[in-house]
């Protein structure tokens, strides 16, 4: 077999294919001298291997819960797609992300995400754009437009527990109707949040409402060398009263810091909060792509409305043919049930289009003209169904 997850022992020859092919830095040195920690993560690599027992490429295949529908599904995040330059053109890549995503259906994944070098070269497995972010640079002298209200708490790592679980508990409320939202771990928090600001210059600061509950925080780096901009990393709010209590409450580092930068979820139309929109430089920006690994189970976590109805949807799947075919989808009172079945289609589309239009990244109208795309019948019924929904993701890999 030419494909295998790796050894602990074979993690080094990944890292020096990714050295290689990213012309990333390797200190082999200290991977020696620190073998146990030069081999963490080695779960999660699928590895191709010549007939000399050579390896050529590599992937990590990470396992994550993701938020979909209101529903905690499986994701396989895809990352660290390496191969060397002598091995390219070969297949291995391919080979591989077939191996993956076989392995996260038999494991009931519903979707596979990853982060680009290239769109068009990660289409040809199935996976497509899927979110987008609003990149907002402002003065921080516009936010003393905005009141200073509740009260707010510097988070120090390993000092307080209770902040930890107040950070936590904000974005675990946050992202419970934003469709591609990481559930994340122990281990995810750490990364994020465990710093230390002191030597890091990276800070967090929890935003408290009258009556001491937690509805919002920020995290942020200063950048910079004696005025700064704010780069922020995480901003999570539960309501427009905690988004502008955290946001008056940063109007307190000026003018140390002159520019606040953010990504923000493209649906919140920032514009209409600020006075001063004008001051507001922004572009949208497209972040990651998605697939579908498991097209039953996917639509059967779906929203439908609330009167019983029917669609069929032909999906055209060229990469996984268990994706292929018409899918019956009927709901009623009790339930929703999806089968496979030779019937005449109301919709017909690639998997590609099928995973943007499930996650709320479009709405069925966006695909006016398109000739791959097909409406034959129910058109209102696809329009209620399948409408832009409120999207999330702030985690990389």
């Amino acid at each position: 077999m030419p494909i295998r997850k790796i050894k602990p022992e074979e993690k080094i020859m990944a890292s020096k294919i990714f050295s290689i092919g990213f012309a990333w830095q390797l200190d082999l040195n200290s991977a020696e001298k620190n073998p146990e920690e030069s081999q963490k993560g080695y779960e999660f690599v699928r590895a191709f291997f010549n007939e000399q027992g050579k390896m050529c490429s590599f992937l990590n295949s990470i396992p994550y819960e993701m938020r979909f529908s209101g529903h905690t599904v499986k994701m396989g995040g895809i990352g660290g797609v390496s191969s060397l330059p002598e091995e390219r053109k070969n297949g291995n890549i391919r080979s591989l992300f077939y191996y993956s995503l076989e392995e996260m259906y038999k494991n009931d994944f519903a979707f596979s995400f990853l982060y680009p070098f290239s769109n068009t070269y990660y289409r040809q497995f199935g996976y497509e754009s899927c979110y987008k972010r609003l990149y907002a640079t402002i003065p921080l002298e516009s936010f003393k437009a905005f009141p200073k209200t509740g009260n707010v708490k510097h988070y120090l790592p390993n000092q307080d527990s209770k902040s930890v679980e107040a950070i936590k508990g904000v974005y675990d409320q946050f992202i419970q109707d934003k469709n591609l939202s990481i559930v994340r771990n122990d281990f995810l928090w750490k990364g994020l949040i465990d710093v230390e600001p002191y030597k890091t210059r990276q800070y967090t600061y929890i935003w408290y409402d009258d009556k001491g509950i937690p509805k919002s925080y920020i995290i942020f780096e200063a950048v910079g060398d004696g005025t700064y901009d704010m780069e922020v990393k995480e901003l999570i709010w539960l309501d427009y009263e905690s988004l502008i209590g955290i946001l008056g409450f940063l109007q307190n580092f000026s003018p140390l810091y002159k520019n606040f930068k953010c990504s923000f979820p493209e649906y919140l139309n920032l514009h209409i909060i600020f006075p001063e929109p004008i001051a507001i430089k922004s572009e949208i920006l497209v972040s990651g792509m998605n697939r579908i690994v498991n097209m039953e189970k996917t639509l059967k976590l779906m929203d439908y409305p609330k009167e019983e109805g029917s669609l069929a949807i032909l999906v055209d799947d060229p990469f996984l043919k268990w994706n292929c075919g018409t899918f019956l989808v009927t709901w009623d009172s009790n339930g929703v049930e999806v089968v496979k079945k030779d019937c005449p289609p109301d919709l017909s589309c690639s998997i590609q289009v099928i995973t943007q239009l499930v996650t709320g990244y479009t709405s069925i109208e966006d695909y006016m003209g398109r000739e791959d795309v097909k409406v034959f019948n129910n058109a209102d019924t696809l329009a209620a169904v399948f409408n832009k929904k409120h999207l999330f993701i702030n985690d990389f890999f």
